[in-house]
């Protein structure tokens, strides 16, 4: 039986052979339209200073240069994809075309995620694996907490997340003080974060090496980030950005077992993971855009995928927004959006302040 992926490919092909102009003028448009819109990004984006000037009106369109940004750049993705998957499926085009497409590498690509569902086809021995990934997570642990403060190291927005805020989400709270619950202590709150992060590349390696069948992959996956200082860093600051990392990784290995086989467990795990995510950081929900891939190439299970997957994020965001109605009378994930955020910040502004930007802050101060 054919892949969803295969169907899809075949009925490319049949349509580019029996309606081979109008499809060639389809996929000039997505060509054309992909890099336009990259060009426009381009020029959005090198049209000034990056920073608060992004929010600055892009060339009399009425739009700021940060939404044209944002929309371009999605575009060109879309459509530029659009026509690297067209033209791959057209079996009769130009050798030049599947070169620039590059679909040799897709095929590739597509015969090793297939014959990782062939029984008896090994990636190599789990212990070497194993060694390599211990011995990078001992790395870590020696590299971090060797010389780290008796207690982890406090940061400016830290004090919002040790007590219920209206502007924070209760995700990284719960997390806190279920540490300091078990251990006594925060100071133990780095290990925990540190080795949580190393556990979730482990995790993600694992399964790309049985995705791909391949030591190497799984072994450069889970190794390369537990030796990235930028990372590791993040450890033992009292900040969501460790445990978001981790759930991150979490998440992106759940769904990539789903890939591979569909089982109702772990679609929970997958919605569990991403209900974290965002409970944890509310910036998370950007991660709902791949729930629809995620459906589609579940094929017959997709309403039982969409349903377990979906329900966990249900019950996780209502029972935060809940809680914030009962407790701080609004039914939000938090208050610190935009508009209470300058609300906030407004009032700070003088007109004779030091400023990056004077004109802005003598525009401001008076109001």
């Amino acid at each position: 039986m054919a892949s969803r992926i295969q169907r899809v490919s075949d009925a490319v092909d049949r349509f580019s052979s029996h309606q081979k102009p109008f499809f060639i003028v389809i996929l000039a448009l997505c060509l054309l339209t992909g890099v336009g819109a990259m060009g426009l990004a381009l020029t959005a984006s090198l049209d000034g200073p990056i920073g608060i000037a992004l929010k600055d009106q892009f060339r009399g369109s009425g739009l700021s240069r940060l939404l044209v940004l944002q929309l371009s750049s999605s575009a060109a993705l879309c459509f530029l994809a659009a026509f690297i998957a067209l033209s791959a499926g057209w079996r009769k085009a130009p050798g030049w075309l599947h070169a620039v497409v590059a679909k040799r590498m897709w095929r590739r690509l597509s015969q090793r995620i297939k014959r990782a569902t062939e029984i008896g086809y090994s990636p190599g021995n789990p212990v070497f694996y194993g060694a390599c990934v211990g011995l990078a997570a001992l790395w870590a642990n020696i590299a971090i907490l060797y010389n780290l403060p008796i207690i982890a190291c406090i940061e400016p927005d830290t004090i919002g997340y040790l007590n219920p805020s209206p502007i924070r989400s209760a995700g990284y709270m719960l997390i806190i003080k279920t540490v300091v619950w078990l251990t006594g202590d925060l100071k133990w709150l780095a290990p925990v974060q540190l080795n949580i992060m190393l556990l979730s590349f482990a995790m993600l390696g694992w399964v790309l090496r049985d995705l791909f069948r391949s030591q190497l992959i799984g072994v450069i996956t889970a190794v390369v980030p537990m030796v990235d200082s930028g990372l590791l860093i993040l450890a033992p600051t009292i900040m969501t950005e460790a445990f978001f990392t981790a759930l991150i990784c979490f998440h992106l290995a759940a769904v990539v077992s789903l890939f591979q086989r569909y089982r109702r467990g772990l679609a929970v795990v997958a919605g569990v993971t991403l209900g974290f995510l965002i409970l944890v950081r509310p910036n998370g929900i950007s991660f709902l855009a791949g729930v629809p891939l995620l459906v589609f190439f579940t094929k017959e299970n997709w309403r039982s995928c969409l349903l377990y997957v979906m329900a966990p994020i249900a019950v996780i965001v209502l029972a935060q927004s809940s809680y914030n109605q009962k407790t701080f009378g609004f039914f939000n994930l938090h208050q610190f959006g935009g508009s209470s955020l300058a609300a906030n910040a407004a009032p700070l502004f003088q007109a004779d302040m030091p400023s990056d930007y004077p004109e802005l802050a003598a525009e401001l101060g008076p109001r």
